[in-house]
């Protein structure tokens, strides 16, 4: 079993190549077969039998390489929505081996390691956005009906709860930077958004459904780069026990 999925691995280029229109089934198995006999990297097989040229090679590679970050990115920014979501993405670690194996080439970025002196030089700005979302939380805590305050920033709103899980759970994002939007927020009727128990904790119902959480322009915080890409996700459902409870000292 681990030997024919190790073969599995391993053909993966090949794989791409037929997609592509590069190679036929023929030529991709003839290709395995001279990579069993040699033990040279597949890619190396493919250029020396002349069914393709090295351009072609890294065309296919830097193509595959920006939809498997991609789907890394997906997957980072999502998680918290998991298991309500499902995102199929390849695992990194997984995906570097399997490179390897493959023989893929793939040119290696002109980045150096910084020196001492450089280190020592750069000066660090936090993000303000953790904080500024505990807050929010811990006013709703305090004031559930948001009574008193201007706006209504402060009254109960799961939503707030969520964003705040976000950025704990899931480390990231508090080094990335978007233009968040979640539209289309629906609740059930009839249902209280929120009650305060005896003990003090504010518990908060989830929406039923939520049309679109959008993250445009993705960007390293505080960076000058450009952007990363653009991440949606449709028709989150929630069940109807669902519930966040917050808690105070």
């Amino acid at each position: 079993m681990r030997i024919r999925q190790g073969f599995e691995e391993k053909s993966r280029l090949g794989r791409l190549l037929i997609n592509r229109g590069y190679l036929s089934e023929g030529q991709v198995n003839e290709g395995l077969r001279l990579q069993r006999e040699s033990g040279q990297r597949l890619g190396e097989v493919f250029i020396q039998a002349g069914w393709i040229s090295e351009k072609e090679l890294h065309r296919v590679l830097k193509h595959q390489s920006r939809y498997r970050n991609a789907a890394a990115l997906v997957t980072a920014v999502t998680l918290p929505f998991q298991p309500l979501v499902t995102f199929a993405a390849s695992n990194s670690a997984e995906a570097s081996q399997a490179i390897l194996e493959a023989g893929e080439l793939y040119d290696r970025g002109n980045l150096a390691p910084m020196s001492e002196a450089e280190l020592a030089a750069i000066s660090g700005q936090g993000d303000p956005t953790l904080l500024q979302r505990i807050g929010i939380v811990s006013k709703m805590a305090e004031n559930p009906a948001g009574n008193g305050e201007q706006g209504s920033e402060a009254s109960a709103d799961v939503i707030e709860g969520l964003k705040l899980s976000a950025n704990i759970f899931v480390p990231v994002l508090n080094f990335l930077d978007s233009d968040l939007s979640i539209s289309g927020v629906h609740y059930r009727e009839g249902e209280p958004r929120y009650r305060v128990r005896e003990d003090g904790a504010l518990m908060l119902a989830f929406p039923e459904r939520i049309e679109e959480i959008r993250m445009d322009n993705i960007r390293v915080t505080g960076g000058q780069g450009a952007s990363m890409g653009n991440v949606s996700i449709h028709d989150i459902r929630f069940h109807p026990d669902s519930q966040m409870t917050i808690y105070t000292r």
